[in-house]
């Protein structure tokens, strides 16, 4: 409410456009949200150019391109966002292309470097442990290691307060214990 009456604060005004992206309290409106984030960003909110990054880059805006949307998520992680340098190395594991093009292109090292800073910032970013994990796991970006990954896994498993954030941890620790990668196989974890 406070948004709408033009009493908002970046926290606010942030809150408001996720709220737009999500569809909670509201129906969802991918547009308007991307406006809300644009001036959380102009009030300081270091998080609202990573967000609003992350909706160009998934095709849910309009009108906008993959390597502006990477250029949010880029400028985001300079001012200090930890979620962006996680999102940064979510994108350099998987590349990004738009058409024919090659915005970003795979760099399992660079996604690792991401992943780290991320957790330097944030030790229990249940994303970024999940992620870096899997580097460890299959020996992406970093010298596998499948039991640092199990322990990876759990740490961010563990994290409850954003469950969505730590689904990957959760669904490959559950490949670990049934395949017996790092742990003992167990097919009732």
């Amino acid at each position: 409410k406070g948004a709408l009456n033009g009493q908002a604060d970046a926290l606010c005004q942030y809150n408001y456009a996720a709220c737009l992206e999500l569809g909670e309290g509201t129906s969802k409106d991918y547009e308007k949200a991307i406006e809300w984030y644009a001036k959380a960003r102009e009030s300081g909110d270091e998080d609202a150019s990573n967000s609003m990054g992350c909706l160009i880059l998934n095709d849910l805006v309009q009108g906008r391109t993959k390597r502006e949307g990477l250029k949010l998520v880029m400028g985001s992680a300079e001012r200090g966002s930890g979620d962006a340098y996680c999102e940064l190395g979510v994108r350099s594991m998987t590349g990004i292309q738009e058409g024919e093009d090659t915005v970003l292109p795979v760099d399992c090292g660079e996604a690792v470097k991401c992943f780290k800073v991320c957790l330097e910032k944030s030790p229990d970013h249940p994303r970024a442990l999940g992620c870096h994990g899997y580097c460890f796991e299959t020996g992406r970006g970093e010298t596998r290691d499948v039991e640092e990954a199990v322990q990876m896994y759990k740490r961010a498993v563990a994290i409850t307060e954003d469950p969505h954030l730590s689904q990957f941890a959760c669904y490959r620790l559950g490949v670990c214990y049934e395949t017996g990668a790092g742990v003992s196989k167990d097919l009732s974890e």
